[in-house]
């Protein structure tokens, strides 16, 4: 997925201001996926950051070569959050990356 934004596409006030990709998403369908993409990106020497568990998703963090954030997530069954919804907003346990 990219995005591109020009000036000129922006509404009034913010097309006087520059924009930036703040950074791209990557959602994987099962845990299993998501684990097994951290585990090829590492065998191939590529720098993780910012591991973080929230109520509803897990994510990971990269810089891509052209220095754009990726993050990389996989969103918990429904069932395990749905119940707390104050807690699966508004949670964030840091990780450590190769946990």
């Amino acid at each position: 997925m990219t995005s591109h934004w020009s000036s000129e596409m922006l509404p009034g006030d913010l097309a006087e201001r520059p924009q930036t990709l703040n950074h791209v998403v990557t959602e994987y369908a099962t845990q299993e996926a998501w684990h097994k993409q951290i585990t090829f990106l590492t065998a191939r020497g590529v720098a993780l950051y910012g591991r973080v568990d929230r109520g509803v998703t897990h994510s990971i963090h990269l810089t891509d070569p052209n220095g754009n954030e990726v993050e990389l997530v996989h969103e918990l069954p429904r069932e395990l959050w749905e119940g707390d919804i104050d807690a699966a907003l508004n949670r964030a346990v840091k990780r450590p990356i190769g946990e």
